[in-house]
């Protein structure tokens, strides 16, 4: 899995072996650690780049199991893929996804269950974020899962994870809220109703 080589612990470890290595300090950095994919994906459209999505494979699959399609629209890679570049506002090809849970309401009904089960596990995640509240601790379930993980350094501010982790959970609710208007099965999964402070979602699943 390529997320293993951009691992905060890994890239921290590696850092120290080439310090070693070179006899000097050497730090290997994250430079969109504090953004989204859909953040980052909406800098590209803003600079006029988001023509650069159509040519660009992220599917684990391709091209070994997929070679028509790039994007199998259902594996992990595909489901962030389609999220982000969904939040940034970049449109694709209506072709570009062989399995589109963003689609039309007919083609997402049509999707097997057993090929949703890395969608329902995003969700999962969101639901897991309900408690996320910028400016606030972040919940002791959430906290401790990234010590435990050591994708927090003990110098990293904990209060820009939570405005990180809060926006990425904002940006599903408001897939899923979309998603509901259009009849798209998945998104009742994340159908409570917004309050109006931003930040401060609740996920029903």
């Amino acid at each position: 899995m390529t997320t293993k080589s951009a691992h905060p612990k890994f890239l921290r470890l590696m850092s120290r072996l080439a310090s070693l290595i070179a006899e000097g300090e050497v730090e290997f950095r994250l430079p969109f650690f504090d953004r989204t994919k859909g953040e980052v994906v909406r800098r590209l459209a803003q600079a006029g780049l988001d023509e650069l999505a159509s040519v660009t494979a992220s599917c684990v699959h391709y091209p070994l199991r997929h070679s028509q399609q790039k994007q199998c629209g259902v594996c992990p890679a595909c489901v962030s893929r389609r999220q982000a570049i969904a939040v940034a506002g970049v449109a694709e090809p209506e072709e570009t996804y062989k399995h589109d849970f963003l689609g039309s309401p007919g083609g997402a009904r049509r999707i097997l269950p057993k090929r949703l089960l890395h969608l329902k596990a995003f969700l999962m995640q969101v639901a897991s974020l309900r408690d996320v509240c910028d400016g606030k601790p972040l919940p002791r379930t959430v906290a401790r899962h990234l010590v435990s993980t050591e994708i927090l350094a003990d110098e990293y501010p904990r209060e820009a994870v939570t405005a990180l982790l809060a926006r990425y959970r904002d940006e599903w609710m408001d897939l899923a809220l979309d998603g509901n208007r259009k009849g798209l099965t998945w998104a009742r999964l994340l159908a409570a109703p917004r309050p109006q402070e931003q930040g401060v979602t609740h996920a029903s699943v």
